[in-house]
């Protein structure tokens, strides 16, 4: 199987996936991705952060990019989103 390392870039630090994680395929590699990007959004919600800007670049085992992955997350609390703008 594939080995693919998740390097994560935030606002404060970068950490690079030295060891990696071997999986099925792409389609096996984008659902951790992106299952790493929600466990990191809900962990610095958590913490009290309301803005989260956050990066996942993931290398196959050859060292070349198969993978970006980039969320920005704002949390707004006591505003209606679905509201229209008057």
């Amino acid at each position: 199987m594939p080995r693919y390392r998740f390097h994560v870039l935030n606002d404060t630090s970068y950490a690079l996936d030295e060891e990696g994680t071997e999986l099925s395929g792409l389609e096996a590699m984008r659902a951790r991705a992106t299952k790493i990007l929600g466990e990191i959004i809900a962990e610095e919600l958590n913490e009290g952060r309301s803005t989260i800007h956050l990066a996942i670049m993931v290398d196959d085992e050859d060292g070349e990019r198969v993978g970006n992955f980039r969320s920005t997350t704002t949390l707004v609390v006591g505003e209606n989103p679905f509201a229209k703008a008057k």
